[in-house]
């Protein structure tokens, strides 16, 4: 009996999935369990296994081609079975809706009053300024000399510009150098007006992240709240930890994960997602860690963060970030987080606010450290500062609530001595 092989849902934001390349080919044996293609999701690029054995009868989507989850991608079945049935069926299913029939058209037609017809206007003349042909730069085909200056003529003959085309600004009109470079600036402006700009395909991610984006912004109330964060123990206790070990190197950004794992599990309101008609409150803290890759985003996910250490923590974080670069990540390492963390701090961004992953209720921006003066009893020093900026879903999170949370997370932060390792 033959067996339909369809795009399986690789992440849960996948809508659906593009064939990178087939390992078998048509009129080849396949085993149960043997990886036969790769398709590529919004996410990563995952292997495609076969979960019955027999011939590969027919590939439906090529490599390069688009498919929705759950659309045929290929056929298996025994080596001189019929397969015309599935594939005139998938044809049907996939067949965009037919065109409305000359008679209805024609009947929509006579039910609309004529519109009179609009008076033709002509259309304005090109405005697009080009050189003229070369001509002779001292005399005019009627043989009257130009009043031209030297440097004007010898700038003409070198770039090819007719000079009975110019206006002279000098004296009794005549036609000076800048007149040459005036108009040859004209032709460069309108020249490079005319290129057309550089058409960029979406590629399956981006357009992914377009559509979460714009839905996420448009239908969640965001109210953002910042606060700037002592980092000067922190800078400290992240070097005690480094030169304590060799294997792994603590960045802020995975103390910051700690701190942030620790205040979530004391405000539960924030580790919380909207429902629809209810709140969910999560009693696990799996947080998101946004990386950034060439054709968009992907945010892999810490598990458990609050029964870890911050070295557990650093190790598992380069491991995802290392996998997420290589699109090697598996659905079940980049979904399902309750609460984000982006950091731009690396690029020398000192502030942002970024925008909600639905259903979460809350991301975190984190900004760079910075070097800056302080009062510190009333005496100017040196500090190390950073801002962090919560946007919250203003459904499930009121103002204080994510005040009270902010607080509780800069005191974590700047008292590292006191998170458990």
């Amino acid at each position: 009996m033959a067996i339909k092989m369809t795009m399986p849902k690789l992440s849960d934001t996948m809508e659906e999935g593009t064939i990178i390349k087939w390992l078998k080919k048509e009129g080849e044996a396949i085993k149960a369990g043997q990886v036969v293609a790769e398709a590529e999701s919004d996410k990563a690029t995952m292997e495609l296994e076969a979960f019955d054995e027999g011939i590969l009868k027919k590939i439906v989507v090529p490599e390069g081609g688009k498919v929705g989850v759950g659309g045929l991608i290929a056929v298996i079945g025994e080596e001189d079975e019929d397969i015309s049935d599935i594939l005139e069926a998938n044809e049907e299913d996939t067949k965009p809706e037919p065109e409305k029939t000359k008679e209805t058209n024609k009947t929509e037609t006579e039910s609309k009053a004529p519109e009179p017809p609009k008076p033709a206007v002509a259309a304005p003349p090109p405005t697009t300024v080009s050189p003229p042909a070369k001509t002779d730069i001292k005399t005019a085909s009627d043989g009257t000399r130009l009043k031209a200056s030297p440097l004007a003529k010898k700038l003409a003959g070198e770039k090819g510009v007719n000079l009975r085309s110019l206006q002279g600004s000098g004296t009794g009109g005549r036609i000076i150098r800048r007149d040459v470079i005036n108009f040859l600036d004209k032709v460069q402006n309108s020249e490079a007006a005319e290129k057309e700009p550089v058409k960029v395909n979406l590629t399956t991610m981006r357009d992914v992240i377009s559509r979460r984006m714009t839905l996420s912004k448009t239908t969640i109330p965001h109210f953002y709240l910042t606060t700037e964060v002592d980092v000067r123990k922190t800078a400290e206790f992240r070097k005690a930890l480094n030169e304590s070990q060799s294997d792994i190197k603590i960045s802020f950004n995975d103390i910051i994960v700690k701190a942030v794992s620790l205040a979530l599990k004391k405000h539960k309101n924030i580790n919380a997602s909207f429902a629809g008609d209810h709140i969910l409150q999560h009693d696990r803290i799996d947080i998101g860690v946004a990386v950034t890759l060439d054709e968009g985003l992907i945010t892999p996910v810490v598990r458990n963060c609050d029964q870890k250490s911050i070295g557990d923590i650093s190790k598992e974080i380069r491991s995802m970030v290392k996998r997420a670069k290589e699109r090697k990540l598996v659905p079940e390492e980049y979904t399902k987080a309750t609460f984000t963390i982006s950091n731009l701090g690396m690029y020398n961004i000192e502030e942002f606010s970024a925008i909600i992953n639905p259903p979460e209720a809350a991301i975190l921006a984190v900004g760079a450290v910075k070097k800056v003066p302080v009062i510190e009893e009333d005496q100017i020093s040196i500090g190390q500062r950073m801002k962090l900026t919560l946007s919250s879903d203003h459904r499930v999170i009121d103002g204080v609530a994510a005040a009270l949370f902010m607080r509780d997370l800069k005191k974590r932060i700047e008292n590292p001595m006191a998170m458990v390792l």
